[in-house]
């Protein structure tokens, strides 16, 4: 009888996507502002500016407010790049630089 999938995978493997599955359970964390996720320094002047440009720039293309924001923090990999699906350690660090993004629902009408 052929293997079944999970009977081809290594013990690596399966604990990999045991952590993986724990990892995807977390909540996503919420603000309604920016100081918990850049503090009070310099560094939440200088989102503040950039939000704002954000938000005036989807309004002058969508004519309308953005109703979320989304920010992915940056990060880069010390040791390990492309080495931690296949089960081996990396030594990720984040950094200043993130990716924020500005959404609206479309509407139909």
């Amino acid at each position: 009888a052929p293997l079944k999938e999970e009977d081809r995978e290594t013990p690596r493997e399966r604990e990999r996507e045991r952590v993986m599955a724990k990892h995807e359970d977390l909540p996503v964390p919420i603000y309604s502002s920016l100081e918990p996720v850049y503090g009070d320094s310099s560094q939440l002047d200088e989102a503040k500016l950039r939000f704002d440009k954000i938000k005036s720039k989807f309004q002058e293309v969508f004519s309308h407010s953005p109703e979320v924001f989304a920010r992915s923090p940056g990060r880069v990999n010390l040791i390990g790049e492309h080495i931690d699906y296949e089960g081996y350690s990396v030594l990720p660090m984040a950094i200043r630089q993130d990716t924020v993004v500005a959404i609206r629902r479309r509407d139909l009408n």
